[in-house]
């Protein structure tokens, strides 16, 4: 293959051996080779790399604008398969929009075809002079002739200079008035944008006064209760405890027993745990007496066979207590330093979610502080700590798609995202209705119940149900790569953002 320079050096030989032969002062051969030969040869290089450049962005331009629209069109089945397909649109658009924007400010094929013409001129000038023909024809030598050549060889230069130098000043000027054109049009576009974000900003902000509204009228009911359990929990202890009227009826045949509860409150008790009821038990005599004196409360509990006969009656009084649920696991401490990381719009929600949260973590044995710090920023990404349980959209985007195992009409809006991950998909509620042992396939909207959101999301991101990845993977005691824990959910979707979110309940777990 020749190198792109032999045909320069060709002229440079050919030409300057023409010079050479000229009947011409040795000083006027050296001015026709470094005025005009050169001139020549430095034309003809700069065409040259010109059309190259012109070419290649053509090309560019051209095969990309063919395979845009394919990539495009190819784009439709497995999810992973899109992203690749997507980016590498992306990336062919971005060339394409560059080759062109290079094209146009440059200009690399008006100025090969302004070079070129000016080299063949010059080339054409050159012959005529050498053979004495055209505008040389009157001249008897190249003595005589030189005057005149070197003077039209000056007067092609100028207006080659004069030529690009009005072609430059039209392509700034255009250049300019695209750019202004462009400036006033992202000004409008900019003040568009901002008009519908200052609407946008006065509805948060009216939503945001509802929800203070609301949690101020939720905090004050609450006030209300406490103050209102506390005034009959006063008045409580001011009355007799209730009480548990146990009747004792003896049979002397058999010496066999038959002890009638009634559990006795206050009428205006009506919120008490405590709840009326008879209990029929068969105990001896000395049975009674020995359970009713040490523990009278569990003596009722306890059966025995029924007694025949006649019977005696006997009254007895105990009285009640009430019992308490287990405490939490959750470390308190852990749940307020939660809160602390959490977005201050987002705190009416995740007052209710981060503890169950952390419970579920708990009960899982997710403890490593990096791990729980991921779970809470997907959470707030996905669902914003439970503001959003149940996905926007629709659904009818999921119709008819048997990767999520919705083959029955009406899958895909039953089963679009909900919970603090946005499960999707009838194949995933299946799955989580066997693991939990909740039928989320007839009661779809169970997905979105915190207690059930917070299982799910903990144990998947734990085990790796999701897609195959799981947080020991990315985030463990020697490694804590937040970036690319995102793959646990969807490959590498807004996965910086989300590593942000987790580095600031990082910060906030471990202070």
């Amino acid at each position: 293959m020749a190198k792109k320079n032999d045909y320069r050096q060709y002229l440079r030989q050919t030409l300057g051996g023409l010079i050479d032969q000229l009947d011409l002062s040795d000083l006027r051969k050296d001015f026709l080779k470094q005025r005009w030969l050169d001139q020549v040869l430095w034309l003809e290089g700069r065409a040259t790399k010109n059309r190259n450049r012109h070419y290649a962005l053509r090309l560019t331009t051209i095969i990309g604008g063919v395979i845009i629209p394919a990539l495009v069109g190819l784009g439709k089945g497995d999810e992973r398969w899109q992203i690749y397909l997507s980016w590498t649109a992306f990336s062919v658009s971005q060339a394409v929009a560059i080759s062109a924007a290079l094209e146009e400010f440059f200009g690399y094929g008006e100025n090969y075809r302004t070079y070129r013409n000016t080299a063949e001129g010059m080339k054409i000038e050159g012959w005529e002079f050498f053979q004495l023909t055209g505008a040389y024809r009157q001249f008897e030598d190249h003595t005589d002739a030189y005057t005149t050549f070197a003077e039209r060889v000056e007067q092609y230069i100028k207006q080659d200079v004069q030529g690009f130098l009005a072609n430059l000043e039209e392509r700034q000027n255009a250049s300019k008035k695209k750019t202004e054109e462009e400036a006033q049009k992202n000004a409008e576009q900019a003040l568009e944008k901002l008009n519908q974000q200052l609407v946008l900003q006065a509805q948060y902000e009216a939503q945001r006064q509802q929800m203070e509204a609301e949690k101020r009228r939720l905090e004050e009911e609450r006030i209300r209760l406490e103050q209102q359990q506390a005034a009959q929990a006063e008045s409580t202890q001011e009355q007799p405890a209730d009480q548990v009227v146990v009747e004792v009826t003896t049979d002397p045949l058999s010496d066999s027993t038959v002890v009638m509860v009634d559990l006795q409150e206050d009428q205006e008790d009506r919120d008490s745990t405590i709840v009326k009821a008879e209990i029929i038990e068969y105990l001896s005599a000395s049975e009674i007496l020995a359970k009713v004196k040490n523990n009278p409360i569990r003596a009722l509990n306890n059966s025995a066979q029924p007694p025949s006969g006649g019977t005696t009656t006997t009254t007895t009084t105990v009285t009640t207590t009430t019992t308490t649920t287990p405490a939490s696991k959750v470390d308190p401490a852990k749940v307020a330093a939660v809160l602390t990381a959490v977005p201050r719009d987002l705190k009416p929600y995740a007052e209710r979610s981060v503890p169950l949260i952390l419970q579920e973590c708990v009960d899982c044995g997710v403890t490593d502080p990096g791990q729980i710090a991921y779970i809470f920023a997907t959470s707030e990404h996905e669902s914003h700590l439970g503001q959003w349980m149940v996905e926007f959209a629709s659904g009818k985007a999921y119709e008819g798609r048997r990767d999520l195992g919705n083959t029955q009409p009406g899958d895909g809006v039953r089963f679009k995202g909900r919970g603090f991950c946005q499960v999707t998909g009838r194949v995933n509620y299946k799955k989580w209705s066997d693991k939990l042992g909740i039928d989320l396939v007839s009661n779809p909207e169970k997905m979105a119940e915190y207690g059930i959101a917070a299982k799910i999301m903990v144990r998947a991101m734990r085990d790796g149900s999701f897609t195959g990845k799981k947080l020991s993977d990315y985030i463990s005691s020697g490694k804590r790569d937040f970036r690319n824990a995102r793959r646990i959910i969807n490959a590498l979707d807004r996965a910086d953002k989300i590593a942000e979110h987790a580095q600031r309940y990082y910060r906030a777990l471990i202070a």
